[in-house]
């Protein structure tokens, strides 16, 4: 019987291509739970490198560089994620530092 759903494998953007660096970021029934997983990922890494009044393209550069890189693979016959994490990263750092101004602000 053929494996059903996906896994999430996380890289380390400091050991770019380095498959021995791979950890396990775990096995979901659907692809939508996956790269939900995969977001929680980077939402975590992006958090504990956020340094107050960081810029995003600082946070983005410093997650380029050291962060964590999830990507979402098929077991079996599953469609291909295109989940990008570097993507979503630059998308959630603008989120996260306008968040951190507007608590400043307050």
């Amino acid at each position: 019987m053929a494996k059903k759903g996906y896994r999430v494998i996380v890289a380390d953007n400091y050991h770019y291509m380095d498959e021995d660096a791979y950890t396990d970021g775990g096995t979901f029934p659907t692809k939508a739970e996956a790269e939900a997983a995969a977001r929680r990922i980077v939402d975590e890494c992006l958090e504990d490198a956020l340094k107050q009044g960081a810029a995003p393209e600082k946070l983005l550069e410093g997650y380029r560089g050291f962060g964590e890189d999830p990507f979402v693979v098929p077991l079996g016959e599953g469609p291909r994620s295109t989940f990008s994490a570097w993507g979503y990263a630059a998308k959630r750092c603008e989120e996260i530092c306008q968040q951190v101004q507007k608590k400043e602000k307050s």
